[in-house]
């Protein structure tokens, strides 16, 4: 089994277990300043020297994250100084490559990259031994990598590109000579078209890359390794150049269109792949301002993944506030509803949300928001259709529907008392209501073919 450590990776030196020589100098910097405390003349010097050991002792407590506690301070201290907006060139401090070669290569400063396309197969559906034989090839694949070469295994979510498909179709319509097949196919294209183009639907690629310090027995592993996916029948293809800038491309962003390379000349591909701007704050950091996330953001996802084909609906309900649980609610969900308290404050966080929504599309592409809900509606207050009224402003423009369902404030009490509140408040017929309205409205789409 190997351990893969990413390129320019930190690794601290440890002593003892759990004990790295940092700790050691940290425990032994406090213990000269409690020494120094002990022996001085200081008046009160042994409640000061208390008051030190109570402050310290936290200070090497071990952090989930790792490391302790005084490492997480010093960092924060530190980033709290550090520059955190980058634009322009100085972004292409955080791009490793130089340059992209017309058959794919990359360069980077003292090595070379290649990109490999791998194909997929039902595994499922095989036989043991055709299981066993095509691990058994991989595992080949990967015992190509020796000293002085690594390999990483990428995933990309890239949307269908159905542009072959859709010519064809037009070139069938020309051929047409019946009015009904020709308006039919017509028909076809325009939902190819919504498809392609507006309502994308992504699909996983896979892709290995091998790294190299030799350029020749790089390409000479790139070639056998490609030799064995296909002997395997799982295929693979090396990538070429505009392949390749749009790979790399892709590991930024997905907010943009594969068929703009076309148009990049190969002296500007770096200038193409790298971001515009880079922005990095205490929460993660965004890339032309679009929020970035990391795998603890998909744990819901993946877990949901496996269940999926045993439910209807999954409700998921989290808090107001972003913290990493709604960031994991919204990485797995399809429909987001907006539940929106007819107040002036409730609306500050709405425009927020929106944003959040819209940048977790980087992370989630089929995401959308199903609807505004109006909860703890008090129909006694004057104020509370003038604030719906400016909600279905915020949502009329971004064609987002609001329910017409109204939830009414009593549903609140049922939290106090710590009862069900379908059976225990007067706001049950209103959520029953609302589902019922949702699923109309779900069941009224059409479905994507």
């Amino acid at each position: 089994m190997a351990r893969i450590i990413p390129k320019n990776t930190k690794i601290n030196s440890t002593i003892f277990k759990n004990l790295t020589l940092w700790d050691f100098v940290a425990g032994g910097v406090y213990l000269l300043f409690l020494g120094l405390i002990v022996f001085s003349d200081l008046p009160g010097k042994g409640f000061i020297a208390i008051f030190s050991i109570v402050f310290a002792a936290p200070m090497f407590a071990p952090m989930d994250g790792g490391g302790r506690l005084y490492n997480n301070l010093g960092s924060i201290i530190e980033f709290s100084f550090a520059k955190k907006e980058f634009s322009g060139k100085d972004v292409k401090r955080f791009v490793p490559y130089t340059s992209i070669r017309e058959d794919g290569l990359i360069a980077y400063p003292s090595y070379f990259g290649k990109v490999v396309s791998v194909g997929q197969i039902e595994f499922s559906l095989l036989e043991e031994y055709s299981q066993d034989q095509k691990i058994s090839i991989f595992e080949r694949v990967i015992k190509l990598i020796d000293e002085g070469s690594s390999l990483d295994i990428v995933k990309i979510d890239r949307p269908l590109n159905l542009d072959a498909f859709s010519s064809a179709l037009f070139k069938r319509v020309e051929e047409a000579a019946d009015p009904v097949k020709r308006d039919i196919l017509k028909a076809r294209i325009e939902q190819i078209d919504r498809i392609n183009n507006l309502d994308k639907q992504y699909r996983p690629f896979f892709y290995l890359v091998f790294y190299g310090n030799i350029e020749k027995n790089l390409l000479e592993t790139v070639q056998l390794a490609v030799s064995a996916l296909k002997q395997c029948e799982i295929g693979g293809a090396e990538l070429n150049a505009k392949e390749t800038v749009n790979f790399l491309k892709y590991c930024h962003t997905r907010f943009f269109d594969e068929r703009e390379i076309d148009g990049i000349a190969p002296d500007k591909y770096i200038d193409y792949i790298v971001p515009k701007k880079l922005k990095f704050t205490g929460r993660g950091y965004k890339v032309d301002d679009i929020n970035a996330f990391t795998f603890a953001a998909v744990y819901l996802a993946a877990a949901l993944r496996r269940i999926e084909d045993k439910y209807d609906y999954c409700v998921i309900d989290t808090s107001p506030s972003l913290s990493v649980v709604t960031v994991n609610a919204l990485a797995a969900a399809e429909r987001v509803i907006v539940p929106i308290k007819p107040e002036e404050a409730s609306l500050k966080g709405v425009e927020l949300l929106l944003e959040t929504i819209e940048s977790m599309k980087a992370l989630n592409a089929e995401i959308a928001i199903a609807g505004f809900l109006i909860t703890m509606h008090d129909k006694r207050r004057k104020s509370s259709a003038r604030i719906i009224e400016k909600i279905c402003g915020i949502a009329e423009p971004r064609k987002i529907p609001v329910f017409k369902s109204r939830i009414r404030s009593s549903a609140s009490g049922a939290a106090l008392s710590g009862n069900p509140f379908l059976s225990h408040t007067p706001a049950a017929a209103d959520y029953t209501e609302f589902i019922e309205e949702f699923i109309d409205v779900e069941l009224s789409k059409p479905p994507i073919v």
